[in-house]
């Protein structure tokens, strides 16, 4: 079965015939999460959509490329698949529930020989070439599908029969005599000639809102219903097309056997066409001015909110998959925080180096291997980043840079995470094989006031989110720490709104070792988990930033891991970095002031006296750039002295009195 319908596919295609995906069993193409068709979709359609994304698109998808088919059902063997109306006039005559379709193809006069097929229903299709006629019915029976519509094609199956090819014959030009029918008949989409008030209007869609939520939906005579119903909703003011939308949306799942689409859409321009009375002859607007405007806030109040909700016995437990065990899970938002030049983009780089080998983790266990995505704009990429990753030890055929989100101008823009979350999908659809995505900084890709803002950040990262869970990746996001040094909480040290560490389910900590006092670019780093509500807590690890010459003198450098496990938090850690900076430095600029204020002084007598009172190297260093205690050489020996205070010219102080 699902051979013949892929031979059938490509048999279309080679005819000429653009074809595209359509779910298993169904009439209704793929639909995309994000679009507002996907809540129209039963549960089984949902499921089917949701699992292959990149069937996504439905007529926006429609190809003659066998390779491109051939792609579609590989992934989904059993589906069936739409043929576009683009270039075509096909006449979709309906015949269940005894509709006189064929009585009223008869009418129309002299068919001739041309491509033809039966639907599992008893209806036919009828394919006929011509420009775009629009969409419409020529009779209450007969639906034209021609550019922008779509009718399911040979060899499909839907209610465990399939569309059959019943006169394999050559496409024929669209008869004269049915193309003077379709001059006679309004399409779908516009038919306001007769209308008494603008159709459309919010007030008149609310207001037909309103009116379908207080009407039931009904066991029987369901078209005859729906023809009542979309004539008053023609009254009240609104286009065919709008009719169908809100029956769909708001009336026809309240029914036991709902009504299809192509149903809804008939009575909705039956109704524009047979109705008594003008469209928006009955418009509160129209009969009442302002005095009924007010009306839509009141009825909105009554309104009971829709809503959608899961029982958690029919949600199946999944374990947490993991690109870093307890550290960086995939699917989820990461995030990695620390003041400038402390090693957060080597630990990126590291990270990455790891991930495009399969290389092991610095604490045990391996790492999927796969690609890696990188959005930065602080450091060069080619003398910067990749001697980075080449020191690493990275496969850089894996690694990808996203440079620029081309928007439909033309024109080149910066990665933004709200407007091109749609684009990284796209490239990590394109790449395939992608387990890691760093964005370095986050805040460089947001707007400027939203980062502060808790609702405007949640908002923000929800489209990374959804591409996380979605795309099964790990998002890596840099951020800094803000410069409130007086906070020891590192949740609260973290850059911008607090809802960075909220959504993040793991944030991670990159700081200088306070207990380390040698020379700041000697000192060990730490990585230390700031908070996690996913996996254990693994604790931290400490690393070395080591120089490295890679071949043609390119100076980098890598990390070195240390094996031990580093039991100190976050906050114990960002506490002493406060104090030291209050407390320590302080009072080693205050021993300098007091060795110096002679005048310069032998540097290793300076340093003898810092050493007795049990002042660190590394604190006298910090002292000494703060006050910029400058160095200078005498003979052999070298002398330290403080900067010359700058002093008032008297003439300038006292003015007349000191001349």
């Amino acid at each position: 079965m699902t051979t013949s319908t892929k031979t059938a596919a490509l048999k279309m295609a080679k005819r000429g015939f653009r074809v595209f995906p359509i779910i298993p069993d169904t009439k209704i193409p793929f639909v995309n999460e994000k679009s507002p068709d996907f809540k129209k979709l039963n549960d089984n359609e949902k499921a089917w959509s949701r699992k292959h994304p990149s069937l996504c698109g439905g007529i926006h998808l429609a190809s003659k490329e066998p390779e491109v088919i051939k792609r579609w059902f590989a992934e989904v063997p059993s589906m069936n698949y739409g043929v576009s109306g683009q270039g075509l006039c096909i006449l979709d005559v309906d015949t269940k529930n005894n509709k006189p379709g064929i009585e009223e193809l008869c009418e129309l006069g002299d068919i001739p020989e041309t491509f033809k097929v039966a639907t599992p229903l008893g209806g036919l299709h009828i394919y006929f070439a011509s420009e775009s006629v629009g969409q419409r019915n020529i009779r209450p029976s007969i639906e034209i599908r021609s550019k922008g519509g779509y009718v399911v094609g040979p060899g499909s199956v839907f209610a465990g029969k399939k569309y059959v090819v019943i006169a394999d014959r050559k496409v024929a030009e669209l008869p004269e005599h049915i193309r003077f029918e379709l001059a006679k008949t309004p399409t779908r989409d516009t038919n306001a000639a007769t209308a008494v008030a603008a159709l459309d209007t919010d007030a008149a869609i609310e207001n037909a809102i309103a009116f379908l939520q207080l009407e039931p939906g009904v066991e029987a005579d369901r078209n005859v219903t729906a023809y009542r119903i979309a004539c008053q909703l023609k009254d009240i003011g609104l286009s065919p097309a709008m009719i169908a939308s809100v029956m769909m949306e708001h009336w026809n799942d309240k029914n036991d056997e709902p009504l299809e689409a192509s149903e809804i859409e008939t009575v909705a321009h039956n109704a524009h066409q047979y109705g008594r009375h003008s469209a928006g002859s009955s418009n509160p607007e129209v009969e009442f001015g302002d005095i009924f405007r007010e009306l839509p806030k009141v009825l909105k109040d009554l309104q009971r909110l829709p809503y959608e909700s899961r029982c958690f016995a029919d949600i199946e437990p999944q374990a947490i998959r993991w690109l870093w065990e307890d550290r960086i899970a995939l699917g989820k938002l990461t995030q990695l925080a620390g003041i400038p030049k402390v090693g957060k983009s080597q630990c990126t780089a590291d990270i990455a180096a790891r991930v495009t080998t399969g290389g092991q983790w610095p604490d045990g266990g391996t790492a999927p291997s796969g690609s890696v995505i990188l959005i930065t704009g602080e450091d060069d990429a080619a003398d910067t980043i990749r001697p980075r990753f080449d020191a690493a030890g990275a496969d850089v055929q894996r690694i990808h840079s996203f440079d620029w989100a081309l928007v439909e101008s033309g024109k080149r823009e910066q990665f933004h995470v709200e407007r091109h979350a749609p684009a990284l999908r796209r490239m990590i659809q394109d790449i395939g094989d992608v387990r890691l995505v760093v964005i370095d900084p986050i805040p460089a890709y947001m707007s400027g006031d939203d980062t502060h803002k808790t609702g405007e950040v949640r908002s923000a990262l929800l489209p990374l989110q959804n591409l996380a869970a979605e795309e099964g990746v790990a998002v890596v996001l840099v951020n800094h720490l803000n410069k409130n040094s007086k906070e020891k909480s590192a949740i609260n040290r973290v850059g911008g709104s607090g809802a960075f560490v909220a959504v993040c389910r793991s944030n991670w900590l990159v700081a200088l070792d306070p207990e380390d006092e040698r020379e700041p670019h000697q000192q060990l780093r730490l990585l230390l988990p700031i908070g996690s509500n996913i996996g254990r807590d693994a604790g931290g690890l400490a690393f070395h930033v080591e120089d490295v010459v890679l071949p043609g003198g390119i100076k980098t450098s890598r990390l070195r891991f240390q094996p031990a496990r580093v039991t100190r938090s976050a906050d114990d850690v960002l506490a002493a970095v406060s104090d030291g900076a209050g407390g320590a430095v302080l009072e080693a600029e205050a021993f300098l002031r007091r060795e110096l204020a002679g005048g310069e002084c032998p540097s290793k007598v300076v340093m003898s006296h810092a050493t007795h009172l049990g002042i660190a190297p590394a604190t006298l260093s910090r002292a000494k750039a703060r006050l910029k205690v400058t160095a200078v050489k005498q003979g052999k020996d070298w002398f330290m002295r403080l900067p010359p205070i700058a002093r008032p010219d008297p003439a300038e102080e006292f003015g007349d009195i000191f001349k």
